[in-house]
């Protein structure tokens, strides 16, 4: 046999037997994918595609190249057409693919379009599932630098608080005035609500028994040092001056009686201050302790707060005082705004440098993973406005016959109502192998 003739019979025998083992290897290892792939590719090859003429029912952004997807029972999307629509068209057509089932009279396409907003985009970004794995991530990091972030912040929290409530208090006495008679109208109708009617006669009744019992002891004290030092001739003789008509110069009693106070009685007071202190801290231990006192404030403060006029005038007080007062807001922008603030925030971020990575990273991706099919589908919708539109190719259930549509009878488009999933996410979740998306695309001639 001629050499050159036996270099060319060991080639082939040995890309045979590499092919097979190839064949086999692959058979093994993924033989529903073959089962499924092969079918495919055989329609793809031998089948011929349609056009179709279309019908819209509404006013609907249709534009040539926009998908048509077909959905199956498992949950699957898998195109089987597209639009079809240039400059010179009247009317867009739908290109549909071999695989595409023959469109009948109960048969329609449903239209969907993503909107163009930022909550698209979160949502987008952040569905249900990497919204509990940023929230983990965040609370992880809170539970782990609590105690210093407060630590940090207090400085700012304790000054802008000081400097609120100056404000608060400065633009207070303003606002009492300018609600003064709504104030006084509350007033007067809680005196004789709460005052005259409840509060009087629980003084009366229970609080003034207190005080006469913790105060007895000391006013006799004190009752007894006066009278010590009072000199009824002094009084005496005054008096009759004063009442004894043509003298000059009568009030004798009157200065005496100042003089009695400053020199006799107010000492006398001065040296029992502290007992007289202690009393006063009794009678209101006591008073509070009182079960019918207790219950008369439990009345009052609920009458108070669910007195929808007096929180009205409350809410009036707060907002000129604080919500819409303009030095408030100020107060606050600069304690939250300036140097020494950007300096502990900037100490306080530093803690959360590595969550915030973590968190980019489930939103956005890795350089070793490549980005996210979120982020993909967000830079494909928002920077080159590609996947914004598609259409389901769904049946009418108020269509009752099923007949193969006509040549020219046009396939009708409607808005499409049904919630799903967006089809040009690859969820990985669906069902069949693993790293199979639920969406799968016909490749274009």
């Amino acid at each position: 046999m001629p050499r050159r003739l036996r270099i060319v019979v060991g080639l082939v025998a040995w890309a045979a037997v590499a092919t097979g083992i190839g064949w086999l290897v692959t058979d093994q290892a993924d033989k529903a994918l073959g089962q499924r792939v092969a079918p495919q590719l055989w329609r793809y090859a031998s089948g011929s595609r349609s056009t179709v003429p279309l019908q819209l029912s509404d006013q609907l952004d249709l534009r040539g190249g926009d998908p048509i997807f077909l959905s199956h029972d498992d949950g699957r999307l898998v195109q089987i057409g597209e639009i079809r629509y240039s400059a010179g068209q009247q009317a867009p057509t739908a290109l549909l693919y071999s695989s595409a089932p023959t469109p009948t009279s109960t048969n329609q396409l449903a239209w969907y379009s993503s909107p163009n907003s930022m909550a698209w985009i979160v949502s987008t970004l952040m569905p249900e599932a990497k919204q509990q794995q940023v929230s983990a991530q965040i609370r992880q990091a809170v539970e782990a630098h609590q105690e210093s972030l407060l630590q940090s912040l207090q400085p700012l929290v304790e000054s802008s608080l000081d400097q609120s409530l100056q404000i608060v208090e400065s633009e207070l006495p303003a606002a009492v005035a300018a609600h003064r008679e709504e104030i006084d109208r509350i007033g007067n109708r809680y005196q004789r609500q709460l005052i005259d009617k409840e509060v009087v006669p629980l003084v009366r009744r229970e609080i003034w028994p207190i005080v006469r019992r913790r105060a007895k002891p000391i006013a006799d004290q004190i009752g007894s040092d006066l009278w010590s030092r009072v000199s009824l001739w002094r009084f005496t003789w005054r008096y009759f001056y004063d009442k004894t008509p043509l003298l000059p110069n009568r009030g004798k009693f009157r200065d005496e009686f100042d003089r009695f106070v400053d020199k006799e009685a107010t000492p006398v007071l001065v040296s029992h201050s502290d007992e007289i202190v202690k009393v006063v801290e009794r009678v209101i231990r006591d008073a509070a302790a009182h079960p019918e006192v207790q219950q008369a404030a439990r009345r009052s403060g609920s009458k108070l707060l669910n007195d929808p006029e007096l929180r009205s005038l409350l809410w009036k007080i707060v907002r000129r005082t604080a919500v819409d007062n303009p030095k408030f807001r100020q107060a606050l922008k600069d304690t939250w705004t300036g140097a020494e603030a950007r300096i502990v925030l900037a100490r306080a971020s530093r803690q959360f440098e590595p969550t915030v990575r973590r968190i980019a990273e489930l939103l956005i991706g890795t350089p070793e993973t490549g980005i996210t099919p979120e982020f993909a589908l967000v830079l494909r919708h928002q920077v080159l406005g590609k996947d914004r539109r598609w259409l389901v190719f769904e049946s009418a259930a108020d269509v009752p016959s099923a007949s193969p549509l006509e040549p020219d009878q046009p396939l009708t488009v409607v808005r499409g109502h049904r919630p799903g999933k967006h089809p040009f996410l690859a969820h990985l979740d669906g069902p069949g192998d693993p790293g199979q998306s639920t969406t799968q695309r016909e490749p274009k001639r």
